[in-house]
Parts: C-alpha cells; structure tokens; sequence
C-alpha cells in the first residue's frame, strides 16, 4: 500500500547512520601506537576553517562551526576540528578509523581517492546557492529577466571546472564594486560581501568533527564535507569502525550526486540500505522481507517500528539493487541526479498517483532519483526497473528473486 506523503515527510532525510543497523564486530577504537601522524593546527593562522552551513557540515556539525582546533593528517586528505578539551588522542583516533578505512570503501563504489576527488564539487551547498542567485540576475550571462535557478544551473552544467572556478572567484569583489557604483556602500544597512558567502569545499580533504551533542542512536553522521562523531572513545562501541565504513558511504554518495544545493534527494531506504549493505551491518532475512516496508521509508517521519529491524530491512532492500545492477550503474544513477534535478534548491517530489482532476494524492521521491532510477536500473531478470514498479511490487520482487 503506498502512502500518501507530505513535502514535510520527505524533507528530513539525512545522512545519519545511527546505531540502528545490528551486525557486532567491524573493529573498535584503535589503540594508540595505531594512530596516523599528524600536526594539530589553528584554523585562525591557516584559514582552513570548519564549513559554516549545516547541509553542508550536518545536524551536529554546528558543534565544529566555530571551533579553529583541528588535526591534520601527514597524509594530507584528513582534518579533524574540535574543542581543545577533548582529548588530544579523540582526534587521533577517529583520523586514524578514517584513513584505515577510506580507501576500502571508496574501493566498493569502484573508485580510488584522486578519482573521487574529481567528482567532487568545490563549494560548500550555501555557497552553491548564493552563487545560483547571482547568476539568474547577471546580465552578462544572457539568461533573460525571468531567468530561474534551473536556468542557471543548466549553465552551471555546461561549464568546465576551470570557467566555473573563474566565475565565482570573480564574484566578491563584482559584487562589491556593483554596490559602490549604486552607492549601496553608503547605506547604514550594507555590508561588504565577503568570501564566506562563497565558501569553498575543499575537495582535497575530509573534514571530521568531534560533536558532544552525539552518542548513543546517533552515534555517528556522514555529511558532504565529512564525518561527524563524539568525543570520548573510551565510550566508543565495539563496532565502531563498522560504523566509520557506513557513515564515510554516506560522505561518497552526498559526493557524488550532490551539486545542486540540495542534499535531500536521496530515499532514506536507499541511502541507509547502501550503508548497512557496503559496511556489512546486518541485513534482513530475505524470507522476513514480509515484516517491513522499506520501499515506503522515503524520510524520517515515514520511518516505523524498531530502529534495528528497520535498517536490516533497508539493506536487504537494497540488496536486491546491488545484486541485479553493477556498481557502475549505481553510481550511474547518483551522478545522473545532477542532470535531473527540476529546480536547484526546491525539493521537487514524483507524484505516484492523481486525483479525477490531476492533483497530487500520493507522492513518492524526489523527481531527480526517480528519473535517474528509471534509466539505469534492472530487475532479476535483467529488465528495466522503475521505482514504482519497486515500490508497488516489492514483496513480489523478494518472493521471486533468490
């Protein structure tokens, strides 16, 4: 039975893993003389400071916003930021779980460090956005007046990386110098504009946090920029680098199919059922596959029943993708988002069913996953699958696929 969804029910995904998917083991905190080297550093003489927006850094990177602290790694991929009363071992030792694991898990989506780096984009979403902004109203891009987001994305698309990086390092001092020639720059109410509303993602870096606000169900949160956890390791589970696994699956697929300033395009059964399947968390008996609805699980608040049961039901959903469709079709599908998206930063939704006059009743997932899920993806039987044929069939997909 499908239900009818709200925007407001689909909206709250996120990337956190939780501790909801089972499965013991995956290695606990490192011991000391495991730990990588590394320099601890103040972003207040490097200028590397901790992405400002949380759709960038995540529900609990607030935490890190302000903080100048981190640790570096000699490797030159990992930064960890976080209070100075932590321990200094804390930041050790969660870049140490990071870069024992990084490699391995981008090796899963078929991808080394230097090849992802390349599908990374180099703003932050709040930059991405204000960017988009400009260029609907700049007239020397020949949008038109009633130019929209869509429009300048599909320019934006259009770009290579190096005329993208020209434009938006061009902007600060444009805008400025629109504003003295309009004499903005005399108002009371005008402030100059300043790199941080274009903020940069560093693409050559993972950026952690140590968060005090997570622990327990939400021990762990995988971000565009990063990896967020709590401070404290002594206090870290058994399987806590299985949860590192599944949090930095969450850091890869934000990567890879997010560039147009919304990260919430993601289902949440897929998006968790990837993470569960890739780090090896339990995943639910295929026979059981009666006592869940995992296709229905689009955000948090369709979400049902026992946290466990549900993420094992999550990977054994999409276990069913990752077994009939290669890898390089998955990632496919998540980098064909970004040529899907309708309208950058409006959370778009597929309509599954209308009523007598061609109202939305039930809506599914974001137009964007549903478009890119529909070319690339196949059944057991090695035909074209649709997301509402999944949606709608799914018991009878687990029934015949063994």
């Amino acid at each position: 039975m499908l239900r009818k969804l709200t925007l407001c029910s689909a909206i709250l995904l996120t990337a956190c893993g939780g501790g909801g998917g089972g499965g013991g083991g995956g290695g606990g905190a490192p011991s000391a003389d495991a730990f990588v080297s590394g320099t601890f550093q103040d972003a207040n003489q490097t200028g590397k400071t901790f992405p400002t927006d949380r759709e960038t850094h995540g529900y609990y990177g607030g935490a890190c916003s302000g903080e100048s602290n981190y640790f570096e790694t000699d490797s030159g991929r990992i930064r960890i930021y976080g209070s100075t009363a932590f321990s200094a071992d804390d930041f050790r030792a969660m870049a140490t779980l990071i870069e024992q694991r990084l490699d391995e898990t981008l090796s899963k989506f078929g991808l080394t460090w230097e090849l992802f780096k390349e599908e990374r984009g180099f703003l932050t979403i709040y930059a991405m956005r204000n960017v988009l902004g400009e260029m609907t109203s700049d007239p020397s891009l020949e949008l038109g007046e009633d130019a929209s987001g869509a429009d300048a994305y599909d320019l934006w698309r259009q770009w290579s990386e190096s005329e993208r990086q020209s434009y938006v390092a061009g902007l600060p001092d444009k805008l400025n110098q629109q504003a003295e020639d309009l004499g903005f720059d005399q108002e009371e109410w005008w402030t100059p504009i300043t790199d941080d509303q274009f903020q940069r993602l560093e693409k050559d870096f993972l950026i952690g946090c140590l968060s005090p606000g997570m622990g327990g169900g939400t021990f762990g949160e995988g971000t565009l920029a990063g990896i967020l956890m709590p401070p404290e390791r002594q206090q870290w589970p058994g399987s806590v680098g299985q949860i590192v696994t599944h949090e930095l699956v969450h850091f890869i697929q934000q990567n890879l199919y997010n560039e147009a300033a919304n990260p919430y395009l993601l289902p949440r059964w897929f998006s968790e059922g990837q993470a569960v399947f890739l780090s090896g968390q339990r995943i639910a008996n295929q026979a059981h596959h009666y006592n869940y609805e995992p296709q229905e699980v689009i955000g948090f608040s369709d979400e049902y029943g026992d946290l466990g049961m549900a993420y094992q039901h999550y990977g054994l959903a999409y276990s069913y993708i990752a077994n009939n469709n290669s890898q390089t079709s998955i990632n496919d599908l998540l980098r064909l988002m970004k040529d899907t998206v309708d309208n950058p930063g409006l959370y778009e939704l597929s309509v599954l069913e209308t009523g007598e006059y061609g109202q939305p009743l039930v809506y599914g997932e974001a137009k964007a996953f549903q478009r890119a899920f529909d070319v690339t993806m196949y059944d057991h039987e090695g035909e074209p699958m649709t997301i509402y044929r999944f949606r709608t069939q799914y018991h009878d997909l687990m029934n015949i696929w063994q």
